[in-house]
């Protein structure tokens, strides 16, 4: 409850001034994307997040703002915004970060209430300044029930759910998707067109493997230890599309288990996000983003992967896998426990 609160405190600060600075959260493009789809248009369409939606908060200050990308999300996440669209959007995005942070901290403390140090991390700093997904997404990875989460930002889902696919998991996320579908189909046309005319052009999302003039690929080292979920996590991730912007590396922070594990990780990307702010911000002709992206990429998955390479190789598998990993090599096959 303390977290969630000084979440809240932070994101009305942030979110206002942002606003005020006609610079937009990625959560207002979910309200008004919301807001859009409950008034019968499309939220996919050009322009359409740029007029004032029909809701309590019409001709206020943040109407002003011209969003100049379009919508890059799918209809699953546009929906878990229709419960906060006609609410204001300062108090809309206030709750929506508030109740995301108390189910992040209540799920990743299940384990012990040192793993709250996650929430000192620049990562879940940063998703809580914008809005983004990443803290509900390790929340699905915990709780398999709740796998909604995933096909709302489906790159980073896609990877969580690979990682450690379920019956759960398999039947909740094709019901997000296929229910919706079954009434509007249209939208997976428009939503593709979107993402891959403009999303690579206006947003790059390199795959961290590509980075580093190929070094990336030393992420892919984690698959020594295949038997483990949370390598295979790492490996997935590092695979995929995502903004080097800090919170969609949050997910990474379900690898530590211990207090010195928790605790260092999290002080990896404070000392990544100063060193950038040293080193990283000298040219001002550079894109902010990319000159963020070597940082938050390094200082989030570098640790990461040194703390899976110091585990076992070991880890349950279902049977037929068992079968198969049966006749690999020793050195490679692991054990199951």
């Amino acid at each position: 409850m303390l977290i969630a609160s000084v979440a809240a405190l932070f994101t009305w600060y942030q979110h206002a001034y942002l606003i005020e600075r006609l610079a937009a959260p990625d959560s207002l493009n979910l309200w008004r994307a919301a807001n859009v789809l409950l008034d019968g248009a499309n939220p996919w369409a050009a322009q359409a997040l740029n007029y004032a939606p029909s809701d309590s908060a019409r001709g206020v200050f943040e109407s002003r703002i011209r969003l100049a990308e379009p919508l890059y999300y799918p209809l699953p996440a546009v929906l878990l915004w229709v419960p906060f669209a006609k609410l204001p959007f300062l108090l809309a995005s206030t709750l929506f970060n508030a109740l995301a942070a108390f189910i992040f901290v209540f799920a990743m403390t299940r384990e012990g209430l040192h793993r709250a140090w996650a929430c000192g991390s620049v990562p879940f700093m940063v998703a809580m300044r914008f809005g983004q997904w990443s803290p509900l997404l390790a929340v699905a990875w915990i709780y398999p029930w709740l796998s909604t989460f995933l096909v709302a930002k489906p790159n980073l889902g896609l990877s969580l759910y690979l990682a450690r696919p379920s019956r759960a998991s398999t039947v909740i996320c094709a019901l997000a998707v296929v229910l919706p579908t079954l009434i509007a189909p249209w939208w997976v046309h428009d939503w593709l067109r979107n993402v891959q005319t403009d999303m690579g052009r206006t947003t790059p999302h390199p795959a961290p493997i590509t980075m580093f003039a190929g070094a990336g690929v030393l992420c892919l080292l984690a698959l020594s230890k295949w038997r483990r979920p949370e390598a295979r996590l790492l490996a997935f991730m590092a695979c995929v599309p995502q903004l080097p912007y800090w919170a969609d590396q949050l997910p990474l922070f379900v690898i530590p288990r211990q207090r010195r594990e928790m605790q260092m990780l999290m002080l990896a990307t404070i000392v990544g996000f100063l060193c950038w702010s040293e080193f990283g911000r000298s040219d001002p002709s550079r894109d902010f983003i990319d000159s963020m992206r070597p940082f938050s990429v390094a200082f989030t998955y570098a640790p990461a992967l040194l703390l899976i390479l110091r585990r076992k190789n070991v880890g349950p598998l279902p049977a037929w896998l068992e079968r198969k990993a049966s006749t690999l090599p020793p050195a490679i096959r692991g054990n199951p426990a």
